[in-house]
């Protein structure tokens, strides 16, 4: 469990992966087999953005079977379908202490060899634009070797805007885990 970060433009490229282990990082959390038990966790990314809250809708945070993803769970969380985030459940991302990104970047772990994903940047709570849908509609959903980390890049609202937040969620059938996130500067390629 760790966090790969380098400097580009003296910026932190602030890939933050996601295990259990590392989300325990700030405030501790009792899993119960892959259910954190709890709807918000604030954890330390270990880079220049520094301490985030993740908060889940639609159930508990949760992890897949081997720790190397989060999704929400609703139900017993026994397997990696009922863990994973799926279009009833959402994951958001808020930064703190006032900072703000330019653009963003997801690594999913598909359940599918499909995906289609909606991000709502958001800047102190409001919305910035509307969702941003990948891949952009009304292209057919993303193909992807299932249980592969796949990024999504250089990710940012619909009229580029700073914020401190982004609430993502699946759409149509797609279910997946979060692998990775990484929050960028405006300037920076965020991958």
């Amino acid at each position: 469990d760790y966090v790969v970060w380098g400097t580009l433009d003296e910026k932190l490229c602030n890939i933050v992966k996601l295990p259990k282990a590392f989300l325990n990082s700030s405030t501790p959390v009792t899993y119960t087999g892959r259910n954190a038990n709890t709807t918000s966790i604030t954890f330390n990314s270990a880079t220049a953005w520094g301490n985030m809250t993740l908060a889940s809708t639609g159930g508990t945070i949760s992890r897949n079977a081997d720790g190397t993803g989060i999704g929400v769970c609703s139900g017993a969380c026994a397997t990696d379908a009922e863990s994973a985030l799926d279009s009833s459940k959402s994951l958001g991302f808020k930064l703190s202490g006032g900072k703000t990104a330019g653009k963003f970047a997801l690594g999913v772990l598909s359940l599918d060899p499909t995906v289609q994903i909606s991000f709502t940047f958001k800047l102190l709570g409001a919305n910035v634009g509307v969702p941003v849908v990948y891949p952009a509609l009304p292209n057919p959903p993303a193909v992807i070797i299932p249980y592969e980390r796949t990024v999504v890049p250089n990710l940012m609202p619909s009229t580029a805007t700073p914020f401190d937040e982004v609430v993502v969620q699946p759409l149509g059938s797609s279910r997946f885990f979060i692998a990775s996130i990484r929050f960028c500067t405006a300037a920076e390629n965020c991958n």
